[in-house]
């Protein structure tokens, strides 16, 4: 874990949007500070952050999404239970999060299946990007929720999130993952951190890697 960890991610119109990515080596606290701002830890010290969850809030994406039992629009607006757009906008936000494949092949938005049986771990990380673009929060919180897919599909799914005006804050070990943020909080593992800029970069390409940093 870390002490006296201080640190701000504005969200309005007067000041540019930063997207906070966390590394370090295992059990240095990465997943249990989200899990903090998600709200599902509690912290020792203050965390000021919207009240709302999704629209206007906060959204957590973990490494293994939730699948309910229900319908396929039921795993898209969770935990909603009733859609506040029509199927033709959860078609588009499938199309978005490159999940239309299981919208064909598990019948359409009414179909129930054991979704956490049936879908890979890719399906389900893309499932999960569609479920974020549906509530389209202020803030994501993604803790290695890119870790199953290829790097043309992570790309695409971060250059989305960032489009819709969404501030990620993500988990994860990934080369590729540098490029998608200008803001680093790096733990050392021994109970400190630093804070650093990153380097800004060309995001209509796909570059980087997927090996570990």
């Amino acid at each position: 874990m870390v002490g006296n960890l201080n640190f701000v991610l504005k969200k309005d119109s007067k000041s540019p949007t930063h997207h906070l990515l966390i590394n370090g080596p295992t059990g240095c606290g990465k997943s249990s500070l989200v899990r903090s701002l998600a709200g599902i830890w509690k912290c020792g010290g203050i965390i000021s952050k919207p009240l709302k969850f999704g629209h206007d809030g906060i959204f957590f994406v973990p490494q293994r999404p939730h699948f309910t039992e229900g319908t396929l629009r039921d795993q898209i607006i969770y935990p909603h239970e009733r859609s506040i757009v029509d199927d033709k906008t959860l078609s588009d936000i499938l199309t978005k999060a490159e999940a239309e494949s299981i919208f064909l092949q598990y019948s359409g938005f009414n179909s129930t299946y054991p979704w956490d049986t049936v879908l890979s771990p890719s399906e389900k990380q893309k499932l999960a990007f569609a479920r974020l673009f549906y509530h389209k929060p202020d803030f994501a919180i993604l803790d290695e929720s890119t870790v199953h897919l290829d790097l043309t599909t992570e790309h695409n799914l971060l250059n989305t999130t960032k489009e819709l005006g969404i501030t990620i804050i993500s988990i994860g070990h990934r080369n590729s993952l540098k490029k998608y943020h200008d803001t680093l909080l790096k733990f050392d593992g021994r109970g400190g951190y630093r804070i650093e800029p990153l380097a800004p970069a060309d995001l209509s390409k796909v570059e980087g890697s997927d090996s570990e940093w």
